[in-house]
């Protein structure tokens, strides 16, 4: 057992806030992020801006979209009430009945695979539906979860059953019993298949099987893990029920706090600008009648920023705090994170991170540069990073403009 290393900072995440829920994200072939919740698909990019797609569905099916995953023809694919659905970069909507409800998706290297009840389905490039039925065994078995391994191999799990299934490319489907329950969630990396059961996940390769566990300690209480994904240098991630996410090494479990997440991380993918990307669980709403408006969306989507982006500014935003009434100062734009820097007039000063939208100077310093105005850049550190193009203030008419130290 490898328990955990090391919690790391909360600083090293940012929260994209959302008026809805997303339960899947996946890598799309545009450089972008691809996200499903309820009635809509959405696009964020690398630097946040998110765009919604909505998806009409033209069935009386119940439900919303679930599972999303980059396949044929430079599409996502997703799971809709009534069956599949592609669309493309430009948020064209393609429909794919099939003879079943689908439940879990992924993708392989020409096809998407579907589980379903008793049943596995594949469709082509072409929107060809092929079913696999399970071995009949007199019981209805839920395939819950799928992974498509290198060599095309699909694994599943097979609800509320503890058995672990895996099926070829063209069809034959071995079965085996676990001892531990069924698995949760999965993830096909190279050589080897990891699996989630509750508070722990086994990682499975040809010549052994290594056990990881949450450990057990007051903080993290009753999490479990939710979610697994493997990145391309190999490093396994994962998402837990509660407010923690992290990554797999040799030295063992090291654990991200998530403090502005409140119901946990559905899966996790790595993104194309090398980050770390997880759909999480709606915030319960605490408002029984009216809401204050200062009450801010809930997430939807956090980002483990591995690699800094470049920030941008669109604007500044002049101000009062509405509770002090003191002067503010916005730095509005894309790709800040929470240890963004604002340099005001070549200085680095005292810097207010806000969103990955919106950075405010000190408010020490906001009175200042609001009567001087001058140039202000946004700085991200490395790794990745840089800086913002300036962006120039005129200084308040009403004073002289002199030096500032």
């Amino acid at each position: 057992m490898l328990f955990a290393a090391s919690v790391a900072p909360a600083q090293t995440v940012s929260y994209f806030r959302m008026e809805r829920n997303a339960t899947s994200i996946a890598a799309g072939p545009d450089g972008n992020l691809w996200f499903v919740g309820g009635a809509d698909v959405g696009r964020i990019t690398p630097l946040g801006e998110i765009t919604i797609f909505s998806v009409p569905y033209q069935t009386s099916s119940p439900g919303g979209n679930t599972a999303i995953v980059a396949g044929p023809n430079h599409l996502m694919w997703f799971i809709r009430p009534g069956g599949l659905s592609a669309i493309d970069m430009q948020g064209n909507v393609t429909k794919y009945d099939t003879p079943l409800q689908p439940i879990s998706l992924a993708a392989g290297a020409d096809e998407v695979w579907f589980g379903s009840m008793d049943t596995i389905g594949r469709v082509s490039k072409a929107g060809v539906v092929t079913l696999f039925p399970l071995p009949k065994e007199y019981r209805e078995k839920a395939v819950m979860s799928l992974a498509v391994d290198a060599q095309g191999n699909i694994w599943f799990n097979e609800f509320p059953f503890s058995e672990l299934g895996i099926m070829g490319p063209s069809g034959g489907i071995i079965e085996s019993s676990l001892c531990c329950g069924a698995p949760g969630s999965f993830a096909a990396g190279p050589g080897s298949v990891s699996l989630t059961f509750g508070k722990k996940f086994e990682k499975r390769s040809a010549s052994s099987t290594q056990v990881y566990e949450l450990p057990h300690d007051p903080g993290i209480g009753s999490a479990e893990f939710s979610g697994l994904t493997y990145a391309s240098d190999g490093q396994l991630w994962f998402g837990t029920t509660l407010q923690y996410m992290g990554s797999v090494s040799s030295t063992g479990i090291h654990i991200i706090a998530l403090p502005d997440v409140w119901m946990g991380i559905r899966n996790l993918i790595e993104g194309p600008d090398g980050n770390i990307w997880g759909a999480a669980e709606p915030v319960p709403s605490t408002c029984s009648l009216i809401c204050s408006p200062r009450v801010p969306p809930s997430v939807a989507i956090v980002r483990v920023n591995l690699v800094n982006p470049a920030p941008r500014i669109t604007s500044i935003a002049k101000g009062n705090d509405p509770d002090t009434k003191a002067a503010t100062l916005s730095i509005q734009g894309l790709g800040f994170v929470p240890n963004s820097i604002i340099r005001w007039n070549g200085i680095d000063r005292s810097t207010v991170y806000v969103s990955p939208y919106e950075l405010q100077l000190a408010p020490s310093e906001a009175n200042l540069a609001l009567a001087y105005g001058g140039s202000f850049v946004a700085h991200n550190p490395t790794p990745g990073g840089g800086d913002s193009q300036a962006f120039t203030l005129a200084a308040a008419p009403s004073l002289r403009r002199r030096a500032v130290h």
